[in-house]
């Protein structure tokens, strides 16, 4: 099944909203610090987000159209999951300086 926008203020929001996009589904990861290759595809991301002309409506709608002609003709389950993950007894636990212990992110961004 291809996903992509399709409607975006330009040809470059377009293209780069649909790299994002391939790379979120192709790599399963949620993350642009995991989904990028490198500081400058991070960057091009982040810029994408950031960006006046690509307001969270645009977003949702192409979504909705993307997920709406995947359904199409098919019988659907959703499942919801409401579990609520409470933290409140952590709060204060790691100082602004602490060490938190190794992580699994690249250490060139």
């Amino acid at each position: 099944m291809t996903r992509n926008f399709r409607e975006l203020a330009d040809k470059r929001l377009l293209k780069r909203g649909n790299k994002i996009l391939d790379d979120l589904f192709s790599k399963s990861v949620h993350s642009i610090r995991r989904l990028s290759e490198d500081e400058a595809s991070a960057k091009g991301y982040y810029r994408f987000l950031q960006n006046d002309r690509v307001r969270e409506e645009d977003l949702i709608r192409n979504m909705s159209y993307n997920c709406i002609e995947a359904c199409q003709g098919k019988y659907v389950i959703c499942i919801q999951d409401t579990t609520e993950i409470n933290l409140y007894s952590h709060k204060g636990r790691i100082k602004k300086d602490h060490f938190i212990g190794t992580t699994t992110s690249k250490k060139d961004l």
